[in-house]
């Protein structure tokens, strides 16, 4: 949650900084719009690392796990009645 957070106010933060800029005519509207996708890319890049690799004895080729491994996990186990 931490990470997300940064991510959030450090996006929000240049975000307000480049509209700041713009609306004093610092930058072209196209200039404006380039540098607020490249903000948005920055954050996102940033609230990566938030996530975390699967083990990789759970893991199939992908990093991601394996059906089997999730089929065995306790929250996808079937309810018996």
């Amino acid at each position: 949650m931490r990470v997300a957070r940064q991510s959030i106010w450090f996006g929000l933060g240049l975000s307000t900084a480049a509209a700041a800029i713009a609306a004093a005519g610092g930058i072209a509207p196209v200039q404006g719009a380039l540098l607020q996708e490249i903000i948005d890319v920055a954050v996102i890049l940033n609230a990566l690392r938030a996530s975390k690799p699967v083990k990789s004895s759970d893991a199939g080729e992908l990093g991601v796990p394996d059906l089997a491994y999730l089929l065995k996990s306790p929250s996808f186990s079937a309810k018996s009645t």
